[in-house]
């Protein structure tokens, strides 16, 4: 949600028997333990038919019905948000790493200067619009070049909530285009409540206070982070991400009331915004269980976040395209002043750059996989995925792999030592975290070809001796691929004080202990999550803006991450000049890429 949070109901602590994801301690830090309730679209019961006022363009979406505009609102409020995660899961078990409700946001880590075309050139899970910038220019225009060259461009339940008779007028526009750009058909309205920031901020405290079972968990997780590579250093992580999950929220659709709160009671088209956002997956909600979708698919719910996340960004993209010019620009004031406090609480935190990745990752790489699902069947292929959600993180990545409904393999939990006891719940661990922890130490490029055979793994972390040490088995798609990653296995080994790996056929086992505070890194490589994500970014706008065919866009990102490496793409990516040097490379490099992908 962007600038908000999707909130899901939690069961009553201790109802299940493992924690949602990794630490349930961190799902403490946005929702409070309440019953569940039955989604709405499970009901069978007949539901009463309410109309959305429809509303002209000029009526609905130039701020017709908003009061007036008041960005001082929005210099409390922020532009991320998070997914509150509930602590138990129906089925499958937690994955890694903790999905801690830190909102997440697009790759840059600041919105660039405002170009003067006013579009948006990408998702903008990073708060708000950001406009078209010098690397959308590069693609398209190498697109152009391409098919002049010949290229060919493909075209591409208990008690139920109360809810109101009517929509709020202040909201019913945004209603009327959620409903429209969704292609799904309010079953009844939502309700909206507009707090004051302060009462806001209150309700968003009492929600993160942590359990003591969470908070003795937290410990845990750094010691298992510390003992992969990922982490550094002796912090509070509990009272850290609570800190975090407080801060720069101006929005959130809680699911167990269907209900949406907004900071304050003015409609700036910042809020204007989060609110398209969020009442999308109050729409979602009428038609889908989005609680059974988290819990009940393997291990890897951040797979299925980013399809609901991403589905939401895009809706919110629409809405700000729909922006007048002035508008647009007060939404890019607002985004960047609040990016700015943002950025400077992430730092202040402490929280391991590893875990604000993680939690990123469904709003950095969401969008990417929902653009492929529209590019092949509009919102059709949307409601396939919702009924038949990914289940990996690497579909997320590489959406051709998705195929909705197909099985996934297992892979056995390692075994304990002797005399170890488990210290927390077995659970997947990831191809993304894989790539993060492997290239945190040997470089995103090394990294990155090894994991090319992964398939699925699991984790398990234990205790021995008074240390906490970590296990990861990780099945690849053949032999030779697990011989691939185990030598990059032993080279990020070899940076760490207690760590190894070995192979049995196509498994590679990976082991790893606690080195303790004092261990700091000794490598200082690019960010390797970083560099995927700009893969993520250049695969959105070839699919969305050149309409290129995924597999083409796909092959032809994968070739520029050759030729140009994700240090220039990145330098690229971050450029506004489209007359660059690194802005021109990379538009023939584009051009290159995609002739050669034909």
């Amino acid at each position: 949600m962007e600038g908000g949070s999707y909130e899901g109901s939690a069961p009553e602590a201790g109802s299940a028997p493992t924690a949602d994801l990794l630490l349930g301690f961190l799902s403490d830090f946005r929702s409070a333990a309440q019953p569940s309730t039955p989604n709405e679209g499970d009901d069978d019961e007949p539901e009463p038919e309410y109309v959305v006022a429809e509303a002209t363009a000029d009526a609905a979406f130039q701020g017709a019905v908003a009061p007036p505009l008041q960005p001082a609102y929005a210099s409390s409020a922020g532009d991320r948000e998070s997914w509150a995660p509930t602590h138990a899961q129906e089925a499958g078990s937690p994955t890694w790493p903790p999905s801690i409700p830190l909102p997440g946001y697009w790759p840059a880590p600041s919105p660039p200067p405002a170009p003067s075309n006013g579009k948006s050139w990408r998702p903008s899970g990073r708060g708000g619009l950001s406009r078209r910038g010098a690397v959308a220019i590069a693609v398209l225009a190498a697109v152009t070049m391409g098919a002049v060259a010949g290229v060919a461009v493909a075209q591409r339940r208990g008690s139920q909530p109360s809810y109101p008779a009517a929509w709020d007028p202040r909201v019913a526009p945004l209603a009327a285009f959620v409903q429209s750009q969704r292609g799904l058909k309010w079953k009844h309205p939502v309700k909206v409540e507009f707090l004051a920031p302060a009462k806001f901020e209150a309700r968003m405290a009492k929600e993160s206070s942590p359990g003591a079972k969470s908070m003795s968990q937290a410990q845990i997780a750094l010691d298992v982070m510390r003992a992969i590579g990922v982490a550094s250093g002796n912090i509070d992580l509990g009272k850290a991400a609570q800190q975090f999950a407080q801060s720069d929220v101006v929005g959130q659709y809680v699911d167990s009331d269907r209900t949406v709160y907004v900071s304050g009671d003015q409609l700036t088209p910042y809020v204007q915004s989060v609110l398209a956002h969020e009442l999308t997956h109050a729409l979602q909600a009428q038609y889908f269980d989005l609680e059974k979708m988290r819990s009940g698919h393997a291990d890897d719910d951040s797979a299925v976040t980013a399809l609901i996340e991403g589905d939401a960004v895009r809706v919110q993209n629409a809405y700000e395209q729909s922006l007048s010019q002035a508008d647009q620009d007060l939404l890019i004031q607002e985004q960047q002043q609040t990016s700015g406090q943002a950025t400077t609480q992430n730092t202040q935190s402490g929280i391991p750059q590893f875990m604000i990745d993680q939690a990123e990752f469904p709003y950095d790489f969401g969008p990417t996989f929902v653009a492929a699902l529209v590019a092949k069947d509009g919102n059709h292929q949307v409601d396939a995925a919702f009924k038949n959600p990914p289940v990996l993180d690497g579909q997320i990545v590489d959406p051709e792999t998705f195929i909705p409904g197909a099985g996934v393999p297992k892979v056995t939990t390692p075994p304990l030592p002797k005399g170890a006891h488990q210290a927390l719940p077995a659970t997947g661990f990831g191809e993304v975290p894989l790539l993060e922890m492997l290239g945190d130490q040997i470089g995103f490029d090394q990294a990155w070809s090894a994991v090319q055979g992964w398939t699925q793994d699991q984790m398990v972390a234990y205790s021995q001796n008074g240390t906490v040490c970590a296990n990861i088995a990780v099945l690849n798609d053949s032999p030779d691929s697990a011989a691939s990653l185990l030598q990059a296995a032993r080279a990020w080994a070899s940076h760490l004080s207690s760590a190894s790996a070995r192979q049995s056929g196509a498994t590679v086992d990976f082991h790893a202990c606690d080195p303790g505070p004092a261990w700091k890194p000794t490598t200082h490589v690019a960010d390797p999550y970083q560099a995927l994500a700009v893969r993520s970014v250049l695969m959105y706008q070839l699919i969305t803006d050149a309409h290129v065919d995924t597999t083409k866009s796909v092959c032809a990102v994968d070739q520029l991450m050759t030729t140009m490496g994700p240090q220039k793409l990145q330098d690229a990516e971050q450029s506004t000049d489209p007359s660059s040097p690194a802005v021109q490379d990379l538009s023939a490099e584009v051009a290159s890429a995609l002739s050669s992908c034909s």
